[in-house]
Formats: C-alpha cells, sequence, structure tokens
C-alpha cells in the first residue's frame, strides 16, 4: 500500500494505488446512473447521491493511461506498441461517442461497449505494468 504520511509520493506509488482503486470498481456490480440511497444514523436519516460506478472505472482507466503514456516511447514499451494501441482504443472511443450523440445507441449501451473496451485496455496497461516492472516482483494489487 502507497505510504501517504511521507512529504512527496513518486509516481510509481500513484501509480499502484490508482491500479489498486480501478480494481475494486471492476470487483463491483456495475450500477448504471447515479442514483441516491437512504443512510441512517439512529432516529436520522439522510440521501446520498451514488455515482455511476461504471462511470467511475472508466474515468480511473483514463486516468491511468494519462500517467502510463509518457512511458510509451520506452523501449520496452515500444515493443509493445502501446502509442498504437492507445491511439486505437482512443479512435474507438471517440466513434462510441459520436454513435450516443447521434442516439444511433442508448446511454446504457454507450456505458457497456466503453466500459468493455476500458476493460480490455486496461489489460493492456496491465501488460505494460509487469513489462517495466512497475508492480515489482512481490508486490501484492
Amino acid at each position: 500500500m502507497a505510504d501517504f504520511t511521507k512529504d512527496k509520493l513518486s509516481e510509481k506509488d500513484l501509480v499502484l494505488e490508482l491500479v489498486r482503486e480501478i480494481s475494486r470498481k471492476f470487483l463491483i456490480e456495475f450500477r448504471g446512473g447515479s442514483h441516491t440511497k437512504m443512510v441512517y444514523h439512529g432516529n436520522m436519516s439522510e440521501k446520498i447521491q451514488l455515482p455511476d460506478s461504471r462511470a467511475e472505472a472508466i474515468q480511473g482507466c483514463e486516468l491511468l493511461t494519462l500517467f502510463l503514456r509518457p512511458h510509451y516511447e520506452e523501449k520496452k514499451c515500444k515493443d509493445l506498441g502501446m502509442k498504437k494501441k492507445d491511439e486505437d482504443t482512443q479512435k474507438k472511443a471517440k466513434e462510441l461517442l459520436k454513435k450516443y450523440e447521434k442516439k444511433e445507441i442508448s446511454e446504457d449501451e454507450y456505458m457497456r461497449d466503453k466500459l468493455l473496451l476500458m476493460r480490455d485496455w486496461l489489460g493492456e496497461l496491465l501488460i505494460l505494468l509487469n513489462r517495466t516492472k512497475y508492480l515489482g516482483k512481490k508486490t501484492a494489487l
């Protein structure tokens, strides 16, 4: 686990913590759309807004991509063709968005398809992290 008591966090700590969070998101059942939930505290209750878990998982993958993009030019990353794979994934994501904006697909179909796209992309990013020894030999996610 990342040590957040240090004055400075390393990029590796941030990336590993983000991978953990994304992994947690993919472990839960995805709920479409944001919704409210009643929380009870003794005699009192309050409504809390729960975000769309699909959107959170997608955003986590996109953020991880932003962290790792500067490393695509490193030899190990070039060997994997990460830059091309990233461009292909971004192109597919834009095509999905266009379909949604033209109302060719519903919001649920858009979110499902983008989530599947990001899941596959996350697999590529994890291969990259493993290849570059980002995860370390005995790092537990």
